[in-house]
């Protein structure tokens, strides 16, 4: 058994925050299947990150929601009079408020722009919550793996060295040849390496779930509970398959959302070619008890590119945007569909090789494979023929933990692709 490392190395890159065990929730202090989503997602980097993007979105929405493009400006000047040679000194105060309008209805849309791209980012956060989720379900599965791995290399090792120690002891008396006693030394030997392998890939698997439920690595380690088999779901969906569901996973519903956000900012770039009026009160005092008010109105003349500033570019590159943006959700579309069905493919053929191998078929070979020591002790096996045997068996039952580890990875693939919800807990 080999924990796999890319998983590992996906985890890290993916990022879990790390945090001490003193403020682990009561719920997360063991790994157990029920909560394992749940307390690997409260401690993940790629999910906070996504989040402050939704709140990022979320701001540019609320900025977007003001009634007025501009502020208004006051202004206020004030002159002292003094003419030279001669009496009568006034003062003289100028007062203006200006306030730009809107009349094209740009604001409106600018605002429904910014909603979509509010909603795409929060879809895109329900897609790194699966993600999450999925990864959690495979590290989980492998540690699983790998301690049913060590446990099979302790008792293989175990059973090495009692044959080991019978052959060894038969040759010196001299009941079988010398070559058996080395044979079986060799053998013993090789599946102490084996148990150490299969040591360091538990130990491995185990730290990864560690870093995933934000502690330590190399802390005091949580006791690990479940069974190597499949997601309930997965069984599901095998049998009836959710073809239309690629429309609706959260990857798809970000693209429309863009595709949307896109064709309604250059909507309202087009219709900033408007010009915006700016309507103006003043109040004047002359110096000469002459008081005067007025209103006043100015529209800034539009001039086509590339002489001024008509925002067909800006338009032009938003349309181009959403164009795109409609593309890359149809091609999503696609690849999903082939990954659903290549999940579906993969978790049936795992389904049938360990039907294939059944539940009896694996309890004879271990109880044969833990009988083998006993029948070279009383002589009823030559330590030779034992050692093929008990190679033999060890291949099968390490293939019937293979094929189970498989299976579970499978079932995981399946219900990501067919798009379960697997963010809220779905088995």
């Amino acid at each position: 058994m080999r924990f796999n490392f890319n998983t590992a190395f996906a985890a890290l890159l993916g990022g879990v925050s790390l945090a001490s065990t003193t403020h682990a929730e009561e719920g997360c202090l063991e790994v157990e299947r029920g909560s394992l989503v749940s307390c690997v997602l409260a401690r993940s980097l790629d999910v906070s990150i996504q989040s402050t993007e939704v709140d990022a979105r979320r701001g540019r929405k609320l900025a977007a929601g003001g009634w007025l493009p501009s502020n208004p400006v006051l202004s206020f000047s004030v002159a002292r009079r003094d003419p030279q040679g001669s009496g009568g000194a006034a003062t003289n105060w100028y007062a203006t408020l200006e306030q730009e309008v809107e009349i094209a209805g740009q604001q409106v849309l600018r605002a429904k722009a910014a909603g979509y791209e509010m909603r795409a980012e929060q879809h895109r956060l329900r897609a790194i919550r699966r993600d999450v989720a999925a990864l959690a379900w495979q590290v989980y599965f492998e540690a699983l793996a790998t301690h049913e791995g060590l446990a099979l290399a302790r008792k293989l090792e175990h059973i090495q060295t009692q044959i080991a120690e019978v052959a060894t002891a038969r040759a010196q008396e001299g009941l079988n040849a010398r070559v058996d006693a080395d044979l079986a030394h060799a053998a013993m030997v090789k599946a102490t390496q084996n148990r150490f392998d299969a040591e360091r890939a538990k130990k491995l698997a185990v730290a990864w779930l560690h870093i995933l439920y934000g502690r330590e690595p190399w802390g005091p380690q949580m006791e690990i509970k479940g069974q190597l088999k499949p997601l309930d779901a997965a069984t599901k969906i095998a049998q009836r398959p959710p073809h239309e569901s690629v429309v609706s996973r959260p990857t798809v519903a970000a693209l429309r959302d863009e595709e949307r956000g896109f064709a309604t900012r250059a909507s309202a770039l087009r219709r900033a070619r408007v010009p915006n009026p700016t309507v103006s009160l003043y109040a004047q005092d002359d110096g000469f008890d002459e008081k005067v008010f007025g209103v006043g109105l100015s529209v800034p003349i539009t001039l086509p590119s590339p002489v001024g500033k008509s925002f067909s570019g800006e338009a032009a590159e938003a349309e181009s945007r959403s164009q795109q943006a409609s593309l890359q959700a149809k091609s999503k579309q696609l690849s999903l569909k082939l990954e659903l069905y290549r999940a579906l493919t993969d978790y049936r053929t795992r389904e049938q090789q360990v039907a294939a191998q059944s539940y009896g078929d694996t309890q004879r070979a271990r109880r044969t494979f833990e009988a083998i020591a006993e029948e070279v002790r009383v002589g009823h096996m030559m330590p030779r023929d034992a050692l093929n045997l008990q190679k033999g068996l060890t291949e099968f039952l390490l293939n019937d933990v293979s094929n189970r580890l498989l299976l579970a990875l499978a079932s995981v693939r399946l219900a990501h692709a067919a798009g379960m919800p697997l963010e809220k807990g779905v088995q």
